[in-house]
């Protein structure tokens, strides 16, 4: 258990997850009770004599729901109580009787709102947006916020390593931006080159008009999409390549800040000798590791008020009992399986646009029973 820990506001679809995403850091906090507010309010966290208070404005939370105690030892221990609670409260949707442990990660339900314990008291949701033309991703991008605050001005090359549907190019893009440098950002997708197709791609030739996309990326951002789908001959003249144009004082040299992307673990790749080390330590400066969504169960709340803000005009809401499961869901497809499970059980779902679960359980059975589809591809 770490020294530093938040309670986070996963969210409620009683109220369409308006304060989803909230932190509440509680370290020096020994106790802290939850309970019913005044309806119509927000939710709120506030110091008192014996500790916390966090007032929730919803008929089925009790006046005085359940306690959260914490024994800061050099090991701290937290417990949750149950206060004879109308509805009773949950971990990991499982009610519990009298008090039992519940260890940061794991979901607390309380009167149709939910909650986590986060390892850290960092409240990035609060701070400067991160510059991203989708902020559908930019919930997960925050989890690795302080990374990317300190690369992003960099000319130092990245690796973003991610799961389909974490928002790898979303990300390189929102790099590009917040680095600040003029040029244009120019994806390559490696794997459509053959080895003689691709110099003449990359860096250009005496023969060719046609600008290349090192020439069309001066100044700013190249991205190399899928390094590790690339052949091994392909990769040793793609090192070469690289070298050639970026390293040293040369007359090719160009000014071309690299990233590059892969669902795959190149350095497990490289012990494996299926991806050629000299190119790894080229394209890898600083590697970046996009969270897949059900390691981000804390954020899901605020990522479906995000789609709901993505679509205005078609009153996005759904029941408890959906998030509920979608809370338990594995989201193999991450990000982009959620916007489409949205997307596709809107259009089913009954009750003036409410998203159910009968709904929510359709739509992922089927995208789950076809074996491929587009919205699923790298």
């Amino acid at each position: 258990m770490p020294r530093a820990l938040s309670l986070v506001f996963i969210g409620s679809a009683e109220d369409n997850f308006l304060d989803a995403g909230r932190v509440f850091p509680i370290e020096g906090h020994r106790r802290i009770r939850f309970g019913r507010a005044l309806a119509g309010g927000r939710v709120y966290f506030e110091q008192q004599t014996r500790g916390a208070r966090v007032g929730i404005p919803f008929p089925w939370v009790s006046g005085e729901h359940c306690e959260l105690a914490v024994d800061w030892g050099p090991t701290p221990k937290v417990s949750l109580k149950d206060l004879q609670s109308r509805n009773g409260t949950l971990i990991e949707n499982r009610p519990i009787v009298g008090s039992a442990g519940v260890r940061p990660g794991e979901i607390i339900e309380i009167g149709r709102t939910f909650w986590t314990l986060r390892a850290d008291t960092a409240d990035a949701e609060e701070s400067q947006p991160i510059p991203t033309n989708d902020s559908l991703y930019e919930p997960l991008f925050a989890a690795i916020r302080s990374t990317l605050a300190g690369v992003a001005a960099s000319n130092v090359p990245i690796v973003i390593v991610g799961e389909v549907g974490t928002g790898k190019e979303r990300l390189a893009r929102a790099l590009h931006e917040w680095s600040g440098r003029a040029g244009n950002f120019v994806p390559v997708r490696l794997a459509a080159y053959e080895e003689d197709e691709l110099e003449n791609a990359l860096v250009g030739s005496r023969r060719s008009s046609v600008p290349s996309f090192v020439d069309q990326a001066e100044g700013g951002t190249l991205f190399l999409t899928d390094v590790a789908a690339v052949p091994l001959r392909i990769q040793a003249q793609l090192r070469s390549l690289l070298s050639r144009v970026l390293d040293g004082k040369t007359s090719h040299q160009r000014d071309v800040r690299v990233v590059s992307a892969t669902p795959h673990d190149l350095r497990t790749l490289v012990n494996q000798r299926r991806f050629r080390g000299d190119l790894y330590s080229r394209l890898a400066g600083v590697e970046l590791a996009l969270p897949p969504l059900r390691a981000c169960r804390d954020r899901l709340g605020a990522l479906i008020r995000r789609y709901a803000e993505q679509h205005p005009h078609s009153a996005v809401s759904l029941s408890t009992k959906a998030f509920r499961f979608a809370l338990s869901h594995r989201w193999p497809y991450n990000v982009r399986e959620l916007r489409h499970a949205l997307n596709a059980a809107q259009s089913v779902a009954q009750s003036g646009g409410r998203i159910n679960l009968a709904a929510l359980e359709e739509v992922l059975r089927d995208g789950a029973d076809q074996s491929s589809m587009s919205m699923y591809s790298s």
